[in-house]
């Protein structure tokens, strides 16, 4: 997902009748979609993802303090 993010402009896709392989979101239903090795995923989905990874991320730091 980190590298989708940060090719989105590369693997964005116009493809209407696209639908993500991960929410079952359509083309109509997200704001961006992208195509990634034959994938199709939305915006919603990768920005999720991220979300996740940064919330790890800050958890791991925390621990490390403690």
């Amino acid at each position: 997902m980190t590298e989708i993010a940060r090719r989105r402009r590369e693997v964005a896709t116009d493809d209407a009748d696209a639908t993500c392989a991960l929410s079952g979101r359509t083309a109509l239903e997200t704001r961006a979609m992208y195509a990634w090795r034959g994938v199709s995923v939305a915006a919603e989905v990768v920005d999720e993802s991220l979300g996740l990874v940064e919330r790890e991320e800050v958890d791991r730091y925390l621990a490390a303090l403690s």
